[in-house]
């Protein structure tokens, strides 16, 4: 939604992703797309491979691990360019990035709602606080994204997983707070079993 083809010539084959990095067009089809609720989720996959291991597609595509980091960017990124941007509002993304995939997995209401009886599962936002991406600060062992730099608006300041603090102002913290849930629609947990 962000990356097009020119961006190959800047960073070749740290962007190496599974679908691949395609036109700007089909980057104006998926804003058009998630404005008239044609898609149903936003959502990201998280490859952290290092720079070390995507450097070894330096000299062929055919070795280059597929994926970049993005569960730090992506919602920095969707405040920035979808709802500061007036592309979506808050409750469209909040729609599509949390309650969507909680029904699709079968989680909802335990997951994706604030309601009594609902895991505790919240992210603080500051929707004004205008800041630059920096790379180095992620807590990711990839080291790197090819957002570093990049000029945002809007920052997750506070995340809360089963009621406790898991993250304050870009401090994660190492207490491990969250537990496994098991999706019940289990043909979308077990894709390869369908």
């Amino acid at each position: 939604m962000l990356l097009s083809r020119r961006d190959y010539a800047r960073f070749a084959h740290l962007i190496v992703v599974a679908p691949p990095i395609r036109e700007l067009d089909d980057q104006r089809a998926l804003w058009i797309g998630l404005k008239k609720h044609v898609i149903d989720i936003l959502v990201t996959d998280h490859c952290a491979f290092t720079k070390r291991a995507k450097d070894a597609g330096k000299s062929s595509v055919w070795s280059t691990p597929a994926g970049i980091p993005g569960l730090e960017t992506l919602l920095p990124l969707i405040l920035t360019f979808g709802v500061n941007r007036g592309r979506l509002t808050v409750r469209h993304m909040i729609d599509l990035i949390a309650e969507a995939p909680a029904r699709i997995f079968g989680l909802y209401p335990s997951k994706g709602t604030i309601r009594v009886g609902a895991d505790a599962d919240l992210t603080v936002l500051d929707l004004k606080r205008s800041y630059r991406f920096n790379a180095g600060e992620m807590e990711s062992v990839a080291g790197f994204t090819p957002f570093d730099g990049w000029k945002m608006k809007g920052k997750p300041i506070m995340t809360v997983v089963n009621g406790r603090i898991a993250m304050d102002n870009g401090e994660v913290f190492n207490e491990r707070v969250g537990k496994f849930v098991t999706p019940k629609n289990q043909e979308l947990a077990n894709p390869q079993k369908s």
